[in-house]
């Protein structure tokens, strides 16, 4: 008989959390209105707390991030972008609720940059560069000055609510994990961000 394979204390926590979020999903659909919108929430939850607890013991997932913000700005009230596009769709969807999410994300970035020792300047500066002109098209953002903008508007504790804010509170969450260095956080955003918004 094969010896009980003991999981390390983290597994437990996610496997508990997830049984959690599976109860309260059950609960929260019988009572909605809109139950679709329960169970996507409640899904969104199970992915986003997976991918944290994966990430916290330096298992990286690019994929499980894009998919977490996708359906993240589709539940926000966006069309589904490419990725989620039924095979065969070929027309554009709208991408502003996207655009203003990762706006939100950017935002928590440079602060982030700014947290580990550079200057506001240097931090926005650092984050324009991970744009190329197409993306700083795409994202209105002709200057640094836009980047501190988006901090404004949508960071600290009285950011305005809605997908930008979401997009920063979500990505706070994510550097939160670890201290990312330069390089994976370039990577990031050029293996998961620029996908998301340069396909239709």
């Amino acid at each position: 008989m094969l010896e009980q394979i003991e999981h390390p204390d983290w597994l437990v926590a996610l496997k508990e959390r997830l049984a959690q979020l599976d109860a309260q999903r059950e609960e929260q659909i019988k009572q909605a209105e809109n139950k679709a919108s329960a169970d996507r929430q409640y899904s969104l939850s199970a992915l986003r707390a997976t991918y944290l607890a994966l990430s916290k013991n330096q298992i990286e997932s690019g994929a499980l991030f894009r998919l977490c913000s996708e359906i993240q700005t589709i539940h926000d009230g966006a069309q589904p972008s490419g990725m989620l596009k039924p095979p065969g769709i070929t027309h554009r969807r709208p991408k502003a609720l996207m655009v203003q999410d990762f706006k939100g994300r950017f935002a928590a970035i440079m602060e982030d940059r700014q947290h580990k020792g550079r200057t506001r300047k240097e931090a926005r500066a650092w984050v324009m560069r991970q744009m190329p002109a197409s993306l700083r098209k795409i994202m209105g953002a002709a200057s640094g000055a836009a980047i501190d903008a988006w901090l404004l508007q949508f960071g600290g504790d009285f950011g305005s609510s809605g997908p930008g804010r979401n997009g920063y509170l979500r990505m706070k969450e994510i550097l939160s994990t670890k201290d990312w260095s330069d390089e994976e956080l370039s990577a990031l955003v050029a293996d998961d961000f620029l996908p998301s918004l340069s396909h239709p």
